[in-house]
């Protein structure tokens, strides 16, 4: 895993160990940054369930301000921080929070917190996913202006009075499927 692009082009970064964890291929990554590629520039971003904070850290190589890890997994966290370090983005610009995603989603509602872009990379074959959505559709808060979901199946939100899919794209057997905020 490299990061793609940016001032960190070419930095290899570490992946999280364990059996759970399944790293963003090159190939999604790049087409995830080729289709946003008009939104990074001083964005604020979320990266949820970061794993090794691939997707967050190649935002931040390719100019955004700020970017937010969150995972629960202590082995996530170490490799975040030492990817975070290796590529050299300075503790103003970095934010990495252990903790239960669910819970951190649900406080950032409560704390009205907005971020620009999320990056959520659930378990496969979890709930995740729908409960991500379900949190930010239930708010009258607007939380994100974009956020892009990899999974393992295409996602059906069934209530979009916040967020609407606009894109799926296909990778194998990785989905990318992408929401925009459409609340005024």
């Amino acid at each position: 895993m490299r990061v793609i692009a940016g001032k960190s082009r070419g930095i290899e970064l570490k992946g999280a160990k364990g059996k759970d964890f399944r790293p963003t291929t090159q190939l999604v990554k790049g087409s995830v940054f080729d289709h946003l590629q008009g939104e990074i520039e001083g964005s604020f971003v979320l990266d949820l369930f970061a794993g090794s904070g691939g997707l967050g850290i190649e935002a931040l190589s390719r100019g955004a301000a700020k970017g937010v890890f969150v995972d629960i997994s202590r082995n996530a966290i170490e490799a975040i921080k030492l990817n975070i370090k290796k590529c050299g983005f300075g503790s103003g610009q970095v934010e990495i929070v252990r903790s239960d995603v669910i819970r951190f989603l649900n406080r950032a509602v409560s704390e009205d917190e907005v971020y620009d872009i999320i990056f959520a990379d659930p378990p496969y074959k979890s709930n995740f996913a729908m409960e991500l959505l379900r949190i930010i559709n239930e708010t009258e808060k607007r939380i994100c202006g974009i956020m892009v979901i990899e999974s393992s199946e295409e996602i059906n939100s069934v209530n979009n009075k916040s967020m609407q899919k606009y894109k799926v794209k296909k990778f194998g057997h990785t989905y990318l499927n992408y929401f925009k905020y459409i609340r005024s």
